[in-house]
């Protein structure tokens, strides 16, 4: 399987853009998340929207206690314009230093590796600097079931 026939292409984030901006592009792209680019150019971390919500809308002690929390907290319920706000706030403020990366060359057998050494579902796709787009698992899984499909 060749990895340039399973790469997503996406924007990237910069530092002027919005959490709602980023968020926007993500569901685009069908990607949980965008590589930061800096004002230099360079990639320097990512923004995920899993990350982001984490954040801004569930206190420590929620996610502490998950699993013994009702399905109803209406104590908790975040209202529209807390969702609002947090779209307008600066996505430089979520920036999440590390990155799995691989190049475009990479086997999938690697990029698998990749994904799990860093505990994701997606790699970036950076050559020599210069960033591709992304993989992700279910990228990985479609191009098997396209490639089976071809062969049944």
């Amino acid at each position: 399987m060749k990895l340039k026939n399973m790469i997503v292409g996406t924007a990237v984030a910069r530092a002027e853009m919005t959490v709602g901006e980023v968020f926007t592009e993500c569901i685009r792209c069908r990607v949980p998340r965008l590589p930061f680019v800096d004002s230099n150019g360079k990639i320097t971390g990512c923004i995920s929207i899993r990350k982001t919500l984490q954040q801004v809308c569930i206190p420590d002690y929620v996610i502490a206690y998950a699993d013994l929390l009702g399905d109803h907290l209406g104590c908790l319920s975040g209202p529209e314009n807390h969702a609002r706000r947090v779209l307008a706030m600066p996505a430089d403020r979520f920036v999440l230093e590390e990155i799995a990366v691989v190049d475009s060359e990479a086997d999938v057998v690697k990029l698998i590796a990749v994904m799990e050494k860093h505990d994701t579902n997606h790699v970036f796709v950076i050559d020599d600097g210069t960033y591709k787009g992304m993989v992700t698992i279910d990228g990985i899984a479609k191009r098997m079931l396209e490639i089976g499909l071809d062969r049944g």
